[in-house]
């Protein structure tokens, strides 16, 4: 690459580090991409979030005032004489794309194309990051206000079940019941949206207290007892004695519980899960054991992503929105732990967390901000 080239790359990226929302974003591709091969004018269309066949909105325009052509959504670099299409890529996702155009219909020279592509590919690295804040920003919002009317729901309904609001009958009753139950699992659902959504924010603390780990894991097992007997799953809890961790107790829980909710999805009938907290050399671990039906080699390196869902997931109809392991993942590194899987498809799933134990000094570039 020559000088003047690299200077344009640098510049390019210079301009889009200091961006924040998709607008600013666009408006500083725009402007590099026209500047490096001095075009008549440039164009930035961005597909809507979810967007997996629809045409893309225009973004940011620069150059010529006349309205630019809609381009179409391709995923690879396309050219007609003076113009040039570059797709805006984020692994095989389209994000969008970069229209350009010359005055005098001159095609771009080859040097020039590859310079575009690699300010494309630094673009769409901007605004795939400015499209995950927006949804961050927007899931936060959605799960703030959730909270309050399902707090009061669940409030509401437990008094009544308590008989606070007079007798029941049978059928009211499993009515309530039904509903409660819903209502807990939805209030699960929006606290851990609020958790992915927060978790890299700074200024939030853990309330940490010293934990006892083998508690945490005897409470979770029990709670999961009735959910484990209905799928007709053995569920096993075992730990030492004193294994304790300098840590939020609820966010811990949280983590155990949802690691066993996950192992009892994937166990058919007839299988066993089994829980262990102990200590190990300088660190605690916890292990959730399951002889379901694993995951497969491709698959086991994205568990820990927010909102994906395993192909068995979405083939066998699992309920769940992909968040459980993701909240766990990020439960034990805002601990200073960390948290690793080992599988295959029919022999089963082993997660290992390991957490540093009462009286380590969790480091702050180990909390992901928390």
């Amino acid at each position: 690459m020559t000088k003047d080239k690299l200077e344009h790359l640098v510049r390019c990226i210079d301009a889009l580090t200091v961006e924040r929302d998709i607008d600013g974003v666009a408006h500083a591709l725009c402007d590099a991409l026209r500047s490096a091969v001095n075009a008549r004018r440039c164009a930035i269309y961005v597909a809507a979030v979810g967007n997996r066949g629809g045409s893309c909105r225009l973004r940011a325009a620069a150059g010529s005032s006349d309205t630019p052509p809609i381009a179409p959504r391709r995923n690879q670099t396309y050219a007609d004489g003076g113009r040039v299409g570059l797709p805006l890529m984020r692994g095989e996702q389209i994000l969008g794309v970069a229209h350009l155009e010359r005055a005098d219909d001159r095609p771009f020279e080859p040097g020039e194309v590859a310079l575009l592509e690699m300010m494309s590919k630094v673009g769409a690295m901007a605004i795939a990051r400015s499209l995950e804040a927006a949804t961050d920003r927007f899931i936060a919002l959605v799960s703030h206000e959730m909270r309050t009317p399902l707090t009061a729901t669940i409030g509401f309904a437990e008094l009544m079940l308590q008989g606070d609001t007079g007798e029941l009958t049978p059928a009211q009753q499993r009515a309530l019941e039904v509903i409660t139950r819903n209502a807990r699992r939805l209030q699960r659902l929006v606290t851990d949206l609020l958790f992915v959504a927060r978790a890299d924010e700074p200024g939030v603390s853990l309330l940490r207290t010293p934990v006892d780990m083998k508690r945490i894991v005897t409470e979770a097992v029990e709670s999961a007892r009735l959910h484990a007997q209905v799928a007709d799953v053995e569920l096993r809890a075992a730990g030492d004695e004193g294994v304790s961790v300098l840590g939020d107790r609820e966010r811990l829980g949280q983590l155990v519980d949802n690691l066993i909710a996950n192992a009892l999805k994937f166990t058919p009938a007839g299988g066993r899960v089994s829980v262990d907290a102990r200590r190990d050399g300088d660190h605690v671990r916890l292990e959730v054991c399951d002889t379901g039906v694993g995951i497969p080699e491709a698959e086991v390196g994205r568990v820990f992503e927010a909102f994906f869902r395993t192909a068995s997931a979405e083939a066998g109809h699992v309920p769940g929105v992909g968040l459980g392991l993701a909240v766990a993942a990020g439960i034990a590194e805002a601990h200073g732990g960390r948290i690793d899987v080992h599988s295959a498809p029919g022999r089963g799933t082993l997660f290992v967390v390991e957490l540093p134990p009462a009286g380590y000094a969790v480091r702050p570039s180990a909390t992901r901000g928390w």
